[in-house]
């Protein structure tokens, strides 16, 4: 009796290593291009299709890899998470179940010369912001030709190698030789201009500023404020 169950054991255990040394060391991708995922698809599984990029609402056209996982069957272990890999961006985006999917996120990852890009797909320098403004604390960095946004201080190119400082200040255009530095009341649309200097040199102040101008000299012993 205990040499046949050695022998099944025996068996069993070579059929069991035979097996183990036919299985693949790559994971295959199938293709399922048409068909779009759900959370539920990962439940405890890492799997990985070829799709189509619209029919996972992905901003991008072309082809896709994705690359989703979850580590629990339902809800309770948390979302479901997928990667889309696109020729020059990646996505990622996480859902349940009972939700499904939130939106795709672009992550920020720089190209082959090591620049990263936001709103543009050819950086040119370490980090570069395109249509946009960057916001470290109160301080704002943006684009001429554009009202700051609100923030306490704003820094802007004059595309002529000058430096625009304001909390609301703007050049209106640098096509023509005409352009006009705005200087707002208190709006980031420049609708209510304080100070506008035109290209042709004449300087226009509105009524309401000149009559903030006389209080101030009312009001201070400056003599260098004229009206």
């Amino acid at each position: 009796m205990k040499r046949k169950f050695a022998l099944i054991v025996s068996i069993g255990l070579l059929t069991f290593l035979g097996k183990a040394k036919g299985q693949s060391t790559y994971l295959s991708i199938p293709d399922t291009r048409n068909n779009p995922t759900l959370p539920a698809d990962y439940n405890q599984k890492l799997k990985s299709d070829f799709k189509f990029a619209n029919v996972l609402g992905l901003p991008s056209s072309g082809y896709v890899f994705t690359l989703g996982l979850r580590g629990w069957f339902d809800d309770s272990g948390g979302p479901a998470h997928e990667l889309a890999f696109s020729p020059t961006k990646l996505y990622l985006r996480s859902g349940k179940n009972a939700s499904g999917w939130q939106a795709w996120r672009e992550l920020l990852i720089s190209n082959t010369s090591g620049n990263y890009g936001i709103g543009t797909e050819t950086p040119g320098e370490k980090l570069d912001i395109a249509n946009g403004y960057l916001k470290i604390g109160n301080t704002s960095y943006g684009n001429y030709e554009q009202s700051s946004p609100r923030n306490y201080l704003t820094f802007g190119g004059g595309g002529h190698g000058s430096l625009i400082v304001g909390s609301n200040v703007m050049i209106e255009n640098l096509s023509t030789n005409f352009s006009k530095l705005k200087i707002a009341n208190s709006h980031q649309t420049m609708a209510g201009a304080a100070l506008v200097i035109p290209g042709n040199g004449q300087i226009k102040v509105p009524l309401s500023s000149i009559h903030q101008l006389q209080l101030l000299r009312r009001q201070t012993s400056l003599s260098t404020v004229r009206v």
